[in-house]
Protein backbone atom coordinates (compact mmCIF):
# COMPACT_ATOMS: atom_id res chain seq x y z
CA UNK A 1 0.00 0.00 0.00
CA UNK A 2 2.74 2.39 0.86
CA UNK A 3 4.35 1.90 -2.60
CA UNK A 4 1.68 2.05 -5.23
CA UNK A 5 0.94 5.67 -2.72
CA UNK A 6 3.72 6.81 -2.92
CA UNK A 7 7.85 6.74 -3.06
CA UNK A 8 8.21 5.93 0.45
CA UNK A 9 9.93 2.89 1.42
CA UNK A 10 9.21 2.71 5.28
CA UNK A 11 6.39 3.40 7.76
CA UNK A 12 8.23 6.39 9.51
CA UNK A 13 9.00 8.04 5.59
CA UNK A 14 5.42 7.07 4.67
CA UNK A 15 3.88 8.72 8.04
CA UNK A 16 6.34 11.79 7.19
CA UNK A 17 5.06 11.85 3.77
CA UNK A 18 1.42 11.96 5.04
CA UNK A 19 2.18 14.74 7.77
CA UNK A 20 3.88 17.00 4.87
CA UNK A 21 1.07 16.27 2.08
CA UNK A 22 -2.12 17.48 4.31
CA UNK A 23 -0.28 20.31 5.91
CA UNK A 24 0.30 21.81 2.20
CA UNK A 25 -3.30 21.24 1.77
CA UNK A 26 -4.60 22.22 4.75
CA UNK A 27 -2.45 25.61 3.72
CA UNK A 28 -3.70 25.76 -0.05
CA UNK A 29 -7.38 25.44 1.17
CA UNK A 30 -6.46 28.55 4.01
CA UNK A 31 -5.51 30.92 1.10
CA UNK A 32 -7.77 29.96 -1.13
CA UNK A 33 -10.66 30.46 1.52
CA UNK A 34 -8.38 33.89 2.17
CA UNK A 35 -8.87 34.93 -1.29
CA UNK A 36 -12.55 34.02 -2.00
CA UNK A 37 -13.32 36.11 0.95
CA UNK A 38 -11.72 39.17 -0.07
CA UNK A 39 -12.75 38.43 -4.07
CA UNK A 40 -16.69 38.23 -2.02
CA UNK A 41 -15.72 41.76 -0.43
CA UNK A 42 -14.15 43.54 -3.35
CA UNK A 43 -17.39 42.46 -5.17
CA UNK A 44 -20.34 43.39 -2.94
CA UNK A 45 -18.51 47.36 -2.73
CA UNK A 46 -17.82 47.58 -6.83
CA UNK A 47 -19.97 49.72 -8.63
CA UNK A 48 -20.81 47.66 -11.89
CA UNK A 49 -23.50 49.61 -13.92
CA UNK A 50 -25.11 46.87 -15.53
CA UNK A 51 -24.80 43.40 -15.42
CA UNK A 52 -24.67 41.68 -18.98
CA UNK A 53 -27.98 39.89 -19.14
CA UNK A 54 -26.74 36.87 -21.17
CA UNK A 55 -24.32 36.06 -18.94
CA UNK A 56 -26.48 36.33 -15.80
CA UNK A 57 -29.16 34.58 -17.86
CA UNK A 58 -26.56 31.58 -18.92
CA UNK A 59 -25.35 31.70 -15.58
CA UNK A 60 -28.59 30.55 -14.22
CA UNK A 61 -28.88 27.94 -16.78
CA UNK A 62 -25.68 26.47 -15.38
CA UNK A 63 -27.15 27.02 -11.58
CA UNK A 64 -30.55 25.11 -12.64
CA UNK A 65 -28.40 22.21 -14.14
CA UNK A 66 -26.23 21.47 -11.66
CA UNK A 67 -29.12 21.38 -9.06
CA UNK A 68 -31.07 18.95 -11.38
CA UNK A 69 -28.03 16.90 -12.02
CA UNK A 70 -27.66 16.73 -7.61
CA UNK A 71 -30.96 16.11 -7.09
CA UNK A 72 -31.60 13.40 -9.78
CA UNK A 73 -27.89 11.53 -7.98
CA UNK A 74 -30.83 11.06 -5.53
CA UNK A 75 -33.17 9.42 -7.36
CA UNK A 76 -35.60 12.76 -7.23
CA UNK A 77 -36.31 15.50 -9.95
CA UNK A 78 -36.50 19.12 -9.15
CA UNK A 79 -40.01 19.63 -8.55
CA UNK A 80 -39.72 16.43 -5.58
CA UNK A 81 -36.98 18.15 -4.36
CA UNK A 82 -38.77 21.95 -3.99
CA UNK A 83 -41.51 20.11 -2.04
CA UNK A 84 -38.79 18.78 0.63
CA UNK A 85 -37.62 22.58 0.63
CA UNK A 86 -41.02 24.18 1.14
CA UNK A 87 -39.47 26.54 -1.90
CA UNK A 88 -41.95 27.25 -4.66
CA UNK A 89 -40.83 27.27 -8.20
CA UNK A 90 -40.54 30.94 -8.44
CA UNK A 91 -38.62 31.45 -5.29
CA UNK A 92 -35.87 28.89 -6.28
CA UNK A 93 -36.09 30.70 -10.04
CA UNK A 94 -35.71 33.72 -8.05
CA UNK A 95 -32.65 32.57 -5.91
CA UNK A 96 -30.88 31.09 -8.45
CA UNK A 97 -30.84 34.58 -10.83
CA UNK A 98 -29.99 36.19 -7.70
CA UNK A 99 -26.90 33.85 -7.24
CA UNK A 100 -26.37 33.96 -10.72
CA UNK A 101 -25.89 37.52 -10.37
CA UNK A 102 -23.71 37.79 -7.59
CA UNK A 103 -21.72 35.05 -9.30
CA UNK A 104 -21.21 37.22 -12.22
CA UNK A 105 -20.20 40.60 -10.89
CA UNK A 106 -17.87 38.72 -8.91
CA UNK A 107 -16.22 37.25 -12.26
CA UNK A 108 -16.42 40.81 -13.89
CA UNK A 109 -14.35 41.79 -11.00
CA UNK A 110 -11.89 39.36 -10.92
CA UNK A 111 -11.53 40.00 -14.64
CA UNK A 112 -10.80 43.74 -14.03
CA UNK A 113 -8.61 42.71 -10.82
CA UNK A 114 -6.38 40.24 -13.04
CA UNK A 115 -6.13 43.00 -15.67
CA UNK A 116 -4.97 45.96 -13.71
CA UNK A 117 -2.41 43.89 -11.68
CA UNK A 118 -1.21 41.88 -14.93
CA UNK A 119 -2.20 38.31 -14.05
CA UNK A 120 -2.55 36.35 -17.09
CA UNK A 121 -4.80 32.95 -17.43
CA UNK A 122 -2.13 29.88 -18.64
CA UNK A 123 -4.25 26.92 -20.04
CA UNK A 124 -1.56 24.67 -18.43
CA UNK A 125 -1.43 26.29 -15.02
CA UNK A 126 -5.24 25.89 -15.16
CA UNK A 127 -4.89 22.33 -15.92
CA UNK A 128 -2.58 21.78 -12.73
CA UNK A 129 -4.82 23.74 -10.73
CA UNK A 130 -7.63 21.34 -12.17
CA UNK A 131 -5.13 18.11 -10.66
CA UNK A 132 -4.63 19.50 -7.86
CA UNK A 133 -8.28 19.84 -6.81
CA UNK A 134 -8.49 16.15 -7.57
CA UNK A 135 -5.56 15.46 -5.39
CA UNK A 136 -7.18 17.28 -2.50
CA UNK A 137 -10.05 15.19 -3.53
CA UNK A 138 -7.80 11.99 -3.17
CA UNK A 139 -8.90 11.12 -6.23
CA UNK A 140 -6.92 9.88 -9.74
CA UNK A 141 -8.33 11.04 -12.81
CA UNK A 142 -9.83 7.32 -13.56
CA UNK A 143 -11.86 7.27 -10.62
CA UNK A 144 -12.80 11.06 -11.22
CA UNK A 145 -13.93 9.89 -15.23
CA UNK A 146 -15.61 6.88 -13.74
CA UNK A 147 -17.63 8.72 -10.70
CA UNK A 148 -18.89 11.51 -13.38
CA UNK A 149 -18.93 9.69 -16.41
CA UNK A 150 -16.72 12.26 -18.49
CA UNK A 151 -13.07 13.34 -17.82
CA UNK A 152 -11.96 16.44 -15.82
CA UNK A 153 -11.14 18.55 -19.01
CA UNK A 154 -14.39 17.86 -20.06
CA UNK A 155 -16.31 18.42 -16.94
CA UNK A 156 -14.19 21.87 -16.07
CA UNK A 157 -15.43 22.85 -19.85
CA UNK A 158 -18.90 22.18 -19.17
CA UNK A 159 -19.23 23.59 -15.97
CA UNK A 160 -16.99 26.33 -17.09
CA UNK A 161 -14.25 26.35 -14.31
CA UNK A 162 -12.37 28.75 -16.12
CA UNK A 163 -14.30 31.03 -14.58
CA UNK A 164 -13.41 29.80 -11.45
CA UNK A 165 -9.90 30.10 -11.92
CA UNK A 166 -10.32 33.48 -13.19
CA UNK A 167 -11.86 34.12 -9.61
CA UNK A 168 -8.82 32.42 -7.99
CA UNK A 169 -6.05 33.99 -9.42
CA UNK A 170 -8.15 37.26 -8.64
CA UNK A 171 -8.80 35.90 -5.04
CA UNK A 172 -4.44 35.11 -4.60
CA UNK A 173 -3.63 38.08 -6.13
CA UNK A 174 -5.78 40.26 -3.13
CA UNK A 175 -3.83 38.11 -0.63
CA UNK A 176 -0.83 38.90 -2.30
CA UNK A 177 -1.75 42.01 -1.95
CA UNK A 178 -2.65 42.38 1.57
CA UNK A 179 0.24 40.83 2.53
CA UNK A 180 2.40 43.71 1.14
CA UNK A 181 0.58 46.49 2.85
CA UNK A 182 0.89 44.52 6.45
CA UNK A 183 4.55 44.45 5.44
CA UNK A 184 4.44 48.16 4.76
CA UNK A 185 2.48 48.77 7.73
CA UNK A 186 5.01 47.08 9.88
CA UNK A 187 7.89 48.72 7.80
CA UNK A 188 6.48 51.83 8.94
CA UNK A 189 5.84 50.90 12.81
CA UNK A 190 9.32 49.85 13.29
CA UNK A 191 10.15 53.40 11.46
CA UNK A 192 8.16 55.29 14.07
CA UNK A 193 9.68 53.26 17.12
CA UNK A 194 13.21 53.44 15.79
CA UNK A 195 12.32 57.47 15.91
CA UNK A 196 10.90 57.51 19.05
CA UNK A 197 14.06 55.03 20.04
CA UNK A 198 16.44 58.36 18.89
CA UNK A 199 14.23 60.77 20.11
CA UNK A 200 15.01 59.38 23.87
CA UNK A 201 18.58 58.64 23.10
CA UNK A 202 18.64 62.49 22.07
CA UNK A 203 16.74 64.00 25.39
CA UNK A 204 19.42 61.01 27.74
CA UNK A 205 22.17 63.07 25.66
CA UNK A 206 20.99 66.69 26.54
CA UNK A 207 20.25 65.40 30.43
CA UNK A 208 24.13 64.42 30.75
CA UNK A 209 25.59 67.38 29.09
CA UNK A 210 23.51 69.58 31.38
CA UNK A 211 24.77 67.55 34.29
Amino acid sequence: FIKSDSDCTTKEEYENYLKERLTDQQNRSNLQAAGSELLEKAAENAEVVELPEAKVEQETSNLRQQYESMVSSYGMDLTTYLSYTGQTEEEFEKSLKESAEGSVKETMVAYAINKKEGVKFRKSEFKKFLRQLLEDSNMTEEEFQESYGVSIDDYAESYHMDRDYVKYLAGQKLVELGKQVEQTDDDAEEGEEGEAADVELEEEDAEDADE
